[in-house]
């Protein structure tokens, strides 16, 4: 819908809010399906758990990293200004891509190993660290460097044209 207008689609920055929107619509989705089965008792074996742990996880990472993504492509934008290539069209695709990417492989480990979805827990202990790490962490550490660069360079920025005018 939002893509649908031309003005919105021209400006590809809004693309990024678009991914971050279809990450948390997923999300939500997913979760209302688990919950759902949940409040059937629908019986689950060992594949299963694993397969709706792995679901949830790389939902939950889509939302993590799309921010990610949405961060680096503005620092990239603003701190490389005459590149094009970080405004255009096929930069700003190949970045959604890449963050739906990293969210299945990071939540791959969820396929092999039971975690928290599953009852019998081997591997859970690897799983917390990996998950805090890999899902909460790491995307955290990324959207929050990005962040302070960028205020660094518009502050350096500012500073150049007020003592050029003053």
């Amino acid at each position: 819908l939002v893509l649908s207008r031309r003005t919105v689609r021209a400006a590809k920055f809004t693309w990024l809010a678009v991914n971050v929107c279809m990450a948390s619509i997923c999300f939500a989705v997913i979760q209302l399906f688990a919950i759902s089965n949940r409040l059937r008792n629908v019986t689950e074996t060992s594949i299963s758990c694993r397969s709706k742990a792995f679901i949830v996880n790389m939902a939950t990472c889509h939302i993590m990293y799309s921010h990610c993504i949405a961060s680096i492509c503005r620092l990239l934008s603003i701190r490389l200004p005459q590149k094009s290539i970080f405004k255009s069209a096929r930069w700003l695709l190949s970045s959604i891509a890449t963050s739906w990417i990293i969210g299945i492989l990071i939540a791959l480990p969820y396929l092999f190993l039971d975690g928290f979805a599953c009852t019998s827990g081997n591997g859970a202990s690897f799983l917390k660290i990996y998950t805090s790490l890999s899902t909460i962490l790491v995307p955290i550490v990324i959207v929050a460097l990005c962040n302070i660069f960028i205020f660094r360079h518009v502050r350096q920025s500012s500073r150049r044209i007020h003592s050029i005018g003053g």
